[in-house]
């Protein structure tokens, strides 16, 4: 008899920890009236139809502050221009933008100033915007949060540009 209440007490203990582990509620946390579950890739959200990954804990974004822009006409330029500073933390910032926001242009990666990392890659900036041709440039700053698009030229900078980025990335679909 003890035998078989050990072995039952055994399998109790397995069930139940399959169906936590597969079963179970998906922790979250809530930001902006979305929800947010990690899913080890980075924050997962559905928003319409969409699904969206941010890198970002969203509730780090509360208190990063951008205006409003609508950049949707990029996807009218022939070419698009990435413009970085190699030396810059970039590249998260950049996957998340791409991986989230569908731009149908050529996109072609360059350097916003001139540096040795820079050498084979062309030099971009926002007078190189215009008919056709977009940029987007990712510029760690330390000045404040700062996002704008004017002239086929997006510009996102701040001090934590992966935060800036992630921000953006939900007004756009907000």
């Amino acid at each position: 008899f003890m035998t078989y209440l050990v072995g039952l007490f055994i399998i109790v203990i397995m069930a139940t920890s399959a169906l936590s582990m597969w079963g179970g509620d998906e922790e979250g946390v809530e930001f902006d009236g979305m929800k947010f579950v990690d899913s080890g890739y980075g924050w997962q959200t559905y928003i319409g139809e969409s699904k969206v990954t941010i890198s970002s804990y969203p509730l780090d974004l509360e208190n990063v502050s951008i205006d409003d822009v609508s950049f949707s006409s990029l996807n009218l330029m022939g070419k698009l221009y990435f413009s970085i500073n190699p030396y810059d933390s970039y590249q998260q910032a950049v996957y998340d933008f791409q991986a989230n926001i569908d731009l149908f242009p050529n996109v072609v990666y360059s350097c916003y100033e001139d540096n040795d990392l820079c050498s084979d890659m062309p030099l971009k900036d926002c007078d190189d915007a215009m008919d056709g041709t977009g940029v987007v440039i990712f510029r760690e700053t330390n000045s404040s949060d700062f996002v704008e698009f004017s002239g086929n030229c997006l510009v996102i900078e701040g001090k934590d540009l992966l935060k800036v980025t992630d921000k953006l990335i939900l007004d756009y679909y907000g």
